[in-house]
């Protein structure tokens, strides 16, 4: 890309997020719907919308940004979809956790084996790891599996129960810990 294409491409960005940041929805609606066609580059400015506007700039931002998603992972799109996680991982850490989440999220409709290591560490992090398993559970392949693995071997508590819930349904027999899928949280006046 040029120096040209680049610029065009950066002043672009600038409008869809000028477009985002007005209360009008006739202005705001179709800078959303439009932002998937601008791919990597919109997605820091995007993140950074999320993390520092009013709730419906942010809102719309979010969506925005899933609209980004969806476009560069859809079939044919090449290698778009690696180039967004470049990014989603490159702003990642300036998140608070509640939009950490929602990238983790984004990274597994896009993610495949490359971004398996990436999820395991965060299998570590208190606030993140129930996201980062459920999307190692989206993410196809034997890595993916073999990460939640080993997660398994050394998690304790409810979140060993959700461990091997999330390797039962990629399919795995796991005995232990047992699925507390049908025990009640609550008592309930269920007799026997």
């Amino acid at each position: 890309m040029n120096s040209t294409d680049l610029s065009s491409q950066s002043a672009a960005v600038e409008a869809m997020i000028r477009r985002l940041r007005m209360d009008d929805d006739m202005i705001r609606g179709p800078a959303l719907q439009g932002a998937g066609r601008l791919g990597a580059p919109a997605v820091a400015p995007l993140v950074g919308e999320m993390c520092n506007s009013p709730p419906g700039t942010a809102q719309a931002a979010r969506r925005a940004l899933w609209n980004v998603v969806r476009v560069a992972g859809r079939p044919g799109a090449g290698s778009q979809g690696g180039a967004v996680v470049s990014e989603i991982r490159g702003v990642f850490g300036q998140a608070p956790a509640t939009i950490q989440r929602e990238l983790i999220w984004m990274i597994s409709e896009l993610g495949d084996q490359r971004v398996v290591p990436w999820l395991s560490d965060l299998l570590d992090h208190p606030e993140l790891r129930e996201d980062a398993r459920c999307a190692l559970m989206r993410i196809p392949g034997a890595r993916a599996l073999a990460a939640l693995r080993v997660a398994l071997s050394s998690a304790e508590g409810p979140f060993a129960n959700a461990l091997a819930d999330a390797l039962r349904a990629r399919g795995e027999s796991v005995v232990d810990p047992p699925s507390r899928n049908r025990t009640p949280d609550r008592p309930t006046s269920v007799g026997q």
